[in-house]
């Protein structure tokens, strides 16, 4: 237990702002479980100071409006808090998650403008971290955000109006014969942040292949893997999989390079393996000046290989702009199931920027 606020030059904040970031991405990909052991113990760590720290994942486990408007009320004053106690340092990353969470309840209760004013907020705090250099990733990535939130909340007010013209012109239409459904199941288009299973209706599934495409005039782009521990880093630098390692020790990840595909199999991945990420990076691109923003209609596909149908695909719809590499997509444990999660998230500075990410070091 710490008995006074960490010093920053010891790193006790550092400490705590990484724990709380990693445990916010993984409430964000509805890991609750995992989210809260990480919380559990920042909170031993650090209660005397922080208080409640579990406000970061709580309120995406909340179900109705009441819970959602108190849920609300309680974030704001807990962000509050935290905006008086790093006074001087609101752009730090504790707070910017609490404020992304809040951003996330406004969502669920549909409340767009003020999840736009917070973006904003996050917008100028990033703003103030990297003065000077307004072209940083995150500072595009969270202007990029404000973008989706305001596409967001336009699709919801043409839903709504589309809705309520049908309902005031058209009769509902009654089933022919008890029973029968006269719904017609589309296949979910996958938008970034989404996560579908894998394996929940299709426990046999055992062999993916991983198929990434894209239009480009005269750009090469590397494909890669990275086999991750819960930390989120490779555990040993043969984790990383590309044209240089194309097989990884354990069977469970391949690189084919006539096709450019990454062929997966399940029961191979070794236990401490959490979640594999897919990544795309513009080969050379310092030399080149290349980046993302020449690339259009990129998208990733699962597919069953046995049966070489299409489980899912995700098509980046992201305006990437100075970013050399991309994480595409992740398949992740959760329980005894695998899941996929659309990703989308740019980076500056290429393959290296990508491996020290992921804890790999380059010879």
């Amino acid at each position: 237990m710490i008995a006074e606020s960490p010093d920053f030059s010891r790193g006790e904040y550092v400490k705590l702002d990484l724990m709380c970031a990693y445990a916010a991405e993984l409430g964000q990909l509805k890991r609750y479980d995992e989210a809260e052991k990480i919380l559990i113990r920042a909170d031993e760590l650090y209660k005397s100071d922080y208080g409640n720290l579990q406000l970061n994942w709580t309120p995406f486990k909340l179900e109705n409006a009441d819970d959602l408007n108190a849920a609300v009320n309680l974030c704001e004053k807990y962000i509050a808090e935290l905006k008086e106690k790093f006074s001087g340092y609101e752009f730090c990353r504790i707070v910017i998650n609490a404020l992304k969470t809040l951003i996330n309840l406004h969502v669920a209760r549909k409340d767009f403008d003020s999840a736009i004013a917070v973006q904003n907020e996050i917008v100028g705090l990033l703003k103030r971290r990297y003065e000077g250099y307004e072209n940083h990733s995150d500072i595009i990535n969270a202007q990029n955000e404000v973008d989706r939130l305001t596409a967001l909340k336009n699709k919801s007010a043409v839903e709504h109006s589309v809705k309520s013209e049908i309902k005031s012109a058209v009769e509902p239409v009654k089933p022919v014969r008890k029973g029968i459904s006269l719904k017609l199941r589309k296949k979910k288009k996958l938008l970034k942040g989404d996560n579908q299973s894998l394996t929940k209706n299709n426990p046999q599934l055992s062999q993916l292949k991983v198929k990434f495409g894209w239009e480009a005039a005269e750009l090469e782009i590397d494909k890669s893997a990275y086999l991750l521990g819960a930390n989120g880093k490779v555990r040993v630098d043969e984790d990383f999989i590309f044209y240089n390692n194309p097989i990884h020790d354990s069977g469970s990840v391949e690189y084919d390079e006539d096709s450019g595909d990454i062929n997966v199999d399940l029961p191979k991945i070794p236990a401490d393996v959490s979640k594999i990420d897919f990544t795309l990076t513009i080969y050379d691109e310092e030399e080149s000046g290349q980046n993302f923003s020449q690339i259009t209609g990129a998208y990733i596909s699962i597919i069953d290989a046995q049966s070489n149908k299409e489980i899912l695909r995700f098509d980046l719809q992201e305006n990437f702009s100075v970013e050399t590499a991309v994480v595409v997509g992740e398949i992740y444990r959760n329980n005894d199931e695998w899941e996929f999660i659309a990703v989308a998230e740019g980076f500056t500075g290429g393959l290296e920027k990508l491996c020290e990410n992921f804890g790999v070091t380059l010879q």
